[in-house]
């Protein structure tokens, strides 16, 4: 996600992607984004140029290291100081300017690690993924519009009905209630 690929012309934000997995078939695609989003991205837009990725790894590590040196309570020893200007002077980061889906799916990882060895055994983060997220989303965006995969479709930007229902565990939820509808009126 770039700086630029997100029009704020209006009161809902639309992410409109250069490049994602259905381009090569023509399908252009477009994400609405609320004031939750908004209220996230809008801090990491400022004084960026319009190629700038909106969340950049790179620049999380910057500040992850502006913040330890910040509090760093040792002098930094010279042999630091050399390192540092010896990368300085011929970088060679592995660390890119923007997130792929590998590397996102990497950094969310790292963190529920991270996040877990600070928490408590019963109060530990499971092990989830991007996809995993996106799929509890789009079931229960179908969930709260009583089984209608049309909505969940269209804010998954998904051009098929037939791939929202491939991921859809409302229809078995619905098929539930109306058993217990049945039930009740079995009993009166």
């Amino acid at each position: 996600m770039t700086v630029g690929e997100i029009d704020r012309s209006g009161e809902i934000w639309v992410y409109r992607p250069v490049k994602h997995k259905g381009t090569w078939r023509g399908h252009g695609k477009a994400v609405a984004l609320g004031k939750p989003e908004q209220e996230i991205i809008a801090p990491r837009l400022k004084g960026k140029p319009p190629q700038a990725a909106v969340f950049s790894p790179k620049a999380t590590i910057i500040e992850k290291k502006e913040r330890d040196a910040a509090r760093r309570k040792t002098k930094v020893q010279p042999s630091q100081v050399l390192r540092a200007e010896s990368r300085a002077e011929n970088p060679k980061s592995r660390v890119r300017e923007h997130y792929d889906s590998g590397s996102y799916r990497q950094s969310i990882e790292y963190a529920i690690i991270r996040a877990n060895k600070t928490l408590p055994p019963d109060q530990q983060i499971p092990h989830w993924t991007p996809y995993q997220l996106r799929h509890s989303g789009v079931t229960e965006i179908t969930l709260e519009n009583d089984g209608n995969c049309d909505v969940a479709r269209a804010v998954a930007g998904q051009k098929s009905i037939a791939v929202t229902q491939g991921y859809n565990h409302a229809d078995l939820k619905i098929a539930i209630e109306q058993a217990k509808k049945r039930s009740k009126k079995a009993e009166k």
